[in-house]
């Protein structure tokens, strides 16, 4: 899912910056264009909340076990540090290989739409990558510290 929201996201901006240079249709191609890139960012929302419920289930479930190394001696720090490698390998596992993926599903959209005018598709890639680690980024960032809320780290 979340390589299908990469590569969406990807080639539907590539697209559209392709097809803006055409005169003839661009309405039908800009539409299809902003689809893509529509369905790609819902994709990767519902993917992210996906990740977000399971860590947070997680450490609603967890919660009995921190208390009990806190109280054993742990020191806040490295049960806060636990916690973020938890939640980081579950949002960054699924990414490094959607992004693998994408590399290689990119690739013959991709000459498709750099035949459409001078469009350089690494740059646009590169741009909706950038949005899409803000957003995914944002996930994560939010799912660690009501983690740490509701294991009551701080």
């Amino acid at each position: 899912m979340l390589c299908f929201a990469i590569t969406a996201i990807s080639v539907g901006s590539s697209l559209s910056w392709g097809v803006r240079d055409l005169s003839d249709e661009t309405a039908v191609s800009v539409g299809i264009a902003y689809m893509s890139v529509y369905i790609g960012i819902v994709f990767l929302l519902a993917c992210a909340s996906v990740l977000a419920i399971m860590q947070l289930s997680e450490a609603s479930d967890n919660q009995t076990r921190y208390a009990l190394l806190s109280k054993l001696g742990a020191p806040e720090s490295m049960l806060s540090k636990s916690l973020f490698i938890q939640v980081g390998v579950y949002f960054l596992l699924p990414l490094v290989l959607a992004i693998a993926h994408s590399f290689v599903t990119i690739r013959v959209p991709g000459i498709v739409v750099m035949g459409l005018g001078n469009v350089n598709i690494f740059a646009t890639s590169l741009a909706s990558g950038g949005m899409l680690v803000v957003l995914y980024g944002g996930y994560f960032a939010v799912t660690y510290r009501n983690a740490r809320k509701m294991i009551r780290l701080g």
